[in-house]
């Protein structure tokens, strides 16, 4: 292995250096956790950055960003994906219908 990350980008192979001539490094017992770290910190980090760029823009269409601090991680985590139980019930008595629509139909 080399001190780089293989990747694909719309079917197209791509090779990211993860430091200066990682691609002419190969890993050895020697620096294999400076690899380990170079690869932890492109997935986490680097890789990920326009994604949760892209997100935060958006987010903060909707809120203010300071706002996000007055939420533990749980809490954002529920506002972001919704609650993990699903209350038929609820949905049941708080559904209202229109277009032809009803309950049965």
């Amino acid at each position: 292995a080399r001190v780089s990350s293989p990747d694909e980008k719309f079917g197209n192979k791509v090779e990211h250096e993860l430091k200066p001539g990682g691609r002419d490094i190969v890993v050895t017992n020697g620096n294999k956790f400076q690899y380990i770290t170079l690869v932890a910190d492109f997935k986490l980090n680097k890789q990920l950055r326009g994604h949760t760029n892209a997100f935060l823009n958006g987010l903060s269409d909707l809120m203010q960003p300071e706002w996000i601090q007055m939420f533990s991680a749980d809490e954002l985590q529920q506002l972001i994906s919704g609650s993990e139980c699903i209350d038929i019930d609820d949905w049941r008595a708080n559904t209202h219908y229109s277009g032809g629509f009803n309950p049965t139909a």
